[in-house]
């Protein structure tokens, strides 16, 4: 009987082993207990082929057991169904921002619109008109103003979504340009200077706590809308 390398795989007993080591039938009835025939004799095993092939029967046995082994499927979370629902959606794309006097307003500004028309009536005035030598006002300096207010405001709707109020544009001293927010406890004033070097000025004050104010220059390179935070604490 010739002698056969056999791999030994997954559920291989030792009595099948010792059979190919030994040439020989051995009585698996010592152990296992699995090789018995109908009458309770060892099985007639003849031929290294024959054990040869119960091991090939025996390995895609096992494969097949691991292979059918399934895991369950995952369940889709509810923030899940919510993304997929929303990702179905048509998407909006933002209304187009107002155009008014060459300042491109957004939508979520559109309250600026009104005073930003009505404010422009103080560009008629010359200098002297209060009849105290007052300079007039220059629509450079007025745009600066605007553009600033703009800004700051449509900063604090991105960073909170919540609509800012809307400024009072009004004229300030020596030709500068007045920008007033008010709310039913602060208020909050930026004055724009004639001087394009000269950085805006502010002032707020809280009119419950008489002490509570924040005052200085404004730095462009900054985000500055937490003034805006500020006024609406």
């Amino acid at each position: 009987m010739s002698h056969v390398a056999v791999e030994p795989s997954v559920g291989i007993g030792h009595e099948w082993l010792a059979f190919l080591v030994h040439g020989k039938p051995v009585d698996p009835f010592v152990g296992s207990g699995s090789m018995r025939d109908a009458s309770n004799q060892p099985a007639p095993w003849q031929t290294v082929e024959d054990v040869q092939k119960m091991l090939a029967r025996d390995r895609v046995a096992n494969e097949a057991s691991r292979s059918v082994v399934s895991r369950p499927t995952p369940q889709p979370t509810a923030l899940q169904n919510l993304f997929d629902e929303l990702s179905k959606r048509p998407r909006r794309s933002a209304p187009p921002p107002v155009q008014v006097w060459g300042f491109a307003v957004p939508a979520a500004l559109s309250g600026f619109v009104d005073p930003i028309n009505r404010s422009r009536a103080m560009l008629d005035l010359g200098d002297n008109w209060d009849g105290e030598g007052s300079l007039g006002y220059d629509e450079s300096t007025w745009r600066r103003a605007i553009e600033l207010a703009i800004e700051i405001a449509h900063r604090f709707w991105r960073n909170r979504w919540d609509r800012p109020l809307t400024p009072m544009i009004m004229k300030g001293p020596e030709g500068s340009i007045d920008l007033l927010w008010q709310t039913p406890r602060r208020e909050l004033l930026l004055n724009v200077s004639t001087d394009v070097e000269e950085p805006a000025t502010f002032y707020g004050h809280d009119r419950a706590v008489q002490r509570r104010t924040v005052e200085g220059k404004l730095d462009p390179a900054e985000r500055n809308e937490w003034l805006l935070v500020w006024l609406t604490e």
